[in-house]
């Protein structure tokens, strides 16, 4: 999978699963509070990753105060995608 194909997935999993309102990328290097994702949602957006994805955090991961963007999370998925 390309990392354009990630981002977009994770894109789609932010706006009509979390109903985010990033219409693009430039969101992504944003801290994640500034762009709507509260702990609760941080939790959802893991779930749907790994759902989307086939994928499971590990656990020193479920934290929010691990990533610091959309970016960050992106760049761990494609981590674990490529394991």
């Amino acid at each position: 999978m390309t990392a354009n194909e990630v981002k977009n997935r994770v894109m789609k999993i932010l706006n009509e699963r979390l109903e985010l309102n990033i219409t693009d990328d430039s969101k992504f290097d944003d801290f994640l509070a500034n762009v709507g994702i509260t702990s609760m949602t941080f939790i959802k957006l893991l779930v749907e990753i790994e759902t989307e994805f086939g994928i499971e955090f590990e656990t020193g991961y479920l934290d929010i105060k691990k990533f610091e963007s959309i970016r960050t999370i992106i760049s761990y998925i494609e981590e674990l995608l490529n394991r």
